[in-house]
């Protein structure tokens, strides 16, 4: 595994971590609707860039 700090992510980065996001969302938050997930699903990669402090995790086979 390998820790990264990120000072300026990449829009492939922001398209990853926005992957990573909704399936998390779809796993773990069954009282939200497709529709539900696909509205906020627009702010996340704003959200993304705008973190001070960008640390991800990526595993032996360099998946975040």
């Amino acid at each position: 595994m390998e820790l990264l700090e990120i000072s300026a992510p990449t829009p492939d980065l922001v398209s990853e971590l926005v992957h990573v996001w909704r399936q998390s969302v779809v796993e773990t938050h069954h009282f939200l609707t497709e529709k539900d997930i696909d509205d906020i699903a627009n702010f996340v990669p704003q959200a993304i860039m705008a973190v001070e402090h960008l640390v991800i995790l990526k595993n032996a086979d360099n998946q975040i």
